[in-house]
């Protein structure tokens, strides 16, 4: 249609994007990008809360303002949100970070660049804050973090991960902090950690190893789940919707990642956390010190073989659970075990396939 000047047939027009050629992707990144600035200039972040916030939302606040190296934390008083983003873009801010609560629970965050937008929409959960962690935490260092970003390859998970990078500036070489923001089924894991790195030869005479790298969580930690983004700010009116959550929507895919062959189905737990190290199928992992789900019994489904009589039940029984060998299964990716450090390191040995199977049926 592009060559022959035609217009674009009526079947295809809501494909128009998807289906765009080099000639055309060149003109779509010809126009004004939001984000043109990422990496040239240090951002300024502004945080703030819902108005009359408890005193748990209040420290959490606090924690997450030393977050975002250069952030300014203003109590929200009597602000409505218009006066809220006059206020911001006076001050030539590029973010504005809104935090909600349900019961003293922050249970919302509101990510808003300045001045015309994107604004994302999270759910939070899971909130822990510094002085809950079981260890103690060391003083948190405000320098400029590395960022690890895991499973955002879908449009919407790009689009995401350019938001969330923006509130950060370029990390130096010499920075020993990283955060973690890691997707697993849509919902974005969030850690903190300092990392402490020995110098010099060790006692057998020879350089240090990666293993003697000390890891430390710093806190807060916490879960994002994305459920809208709208291409305007949160002061503008009529603004159109970019992406929005449709969970009673039956599809299969997911939102944030690309399917790669099952590897991001698969989540890996350990024997020492009270939970079997079998491969278990959309389930969360357990905190560290939490109870193990209970155990469920797998009913018979679509995926499960019909087993009718004792022949054919030992032949399917064999092909049903040698499909758990440790040898299909993927192996974790080292970055995302280590910096989540929900439990011990990954055994030298693998994962081994025989156990409970626990967690959630699919």
């Amino acid at each position: 249609a592009f060559d022959s000047q035609k217009p674009i047939p009526t079947e295809l027009r809501g494909e128009v994007l998807d289906l765009a050629d080099d000639r055309t992707k060149d003109q779509r990144k010809a126009m004004d990008d939001e984000y043109a600035y990422l990496g040239v200039k240090d951002p300024k972040v502004l945080v703030t809360t819902s108005r009359d916030p408890s005193s748990r939302l209040s420290q959490f606040l606090k924690e997450l303002r030393m977050l975002f190296p250069g952030a300014q934390r203003m109590n929200r008083g009597s602000y409505v949100v218009k006066d809220l983003m006059e206020l911001a873009r006076s001050h030539e801010m590029t973010d504005v970070i809104l935090v909600h609560e349900h019961r003293g629970e922050p249970d919302g965050m509101v990510v808003c660049h300045l001045p015309f937008g994107p604004t994302a929409y999270f759910g939070l959960s899971n909130v822990v804050l510094r002085h809950d962690l079981a260890e103690k935490p060391p003083a948190m260092s405000e320098a400029s973090p590395h960022l690890v970003f895991h499973g955002f390859t879908a449009k919407t998970g790009l689009r995401v991960k350019t938001i969330l990078q923006a509130l950060f500036p370029p990390a130096k070489q010499a920075g020993d902090r990283v955060m973690t923001f890691a997707n697993h089924h849509d919902v974005i894991h969030f850690r903190h950690h300092s990392f402490a790195r020995p110098k010099g030869p060790g006692g057998d005479g020879h350089r240090s190893r990666a293993k003697d790298v000390a890891l430390t969580e710093n806190g807060p930690r916490f879960q994002m789940r994305l459920f809208r983004v709208e291409l305007g700010t949160i002061d503008m009116k009529d603004v159109e919707v970019e992406w929005v959550l449709r969970p009673y929507f039956n599809r299969q895919k997911e939102a944030l990642a690309l399917p790669e062959d099952g590897k991001n189905a698969f989540l890996w737990t350990w024997d020492d956390l009270g939970v079997s190290s079998l491969p278990v199928r959309r389930s969360q992992r357990p905190e560290r010190g939490s109870a193990a789900p209970p155990t469920r019994r797998l009913t018979r489904n679509a995926a499960r073989p019909d087993m009718r009589s004792s022949r054919q039940r030992d032949v399917r029984a064999k092909q049903w659970f040698g499909s758990f060998s440790p040898q299909s299964q993927p192996s974790p990716p080292a970055n995302l075990l280590a910096c989540l450090d929900v439990g011990d390191p990954w055994p030298e040995s693998g994962p081994s396939c025989w156990g409970t199977w626990r967690g959630e049926e699919t």
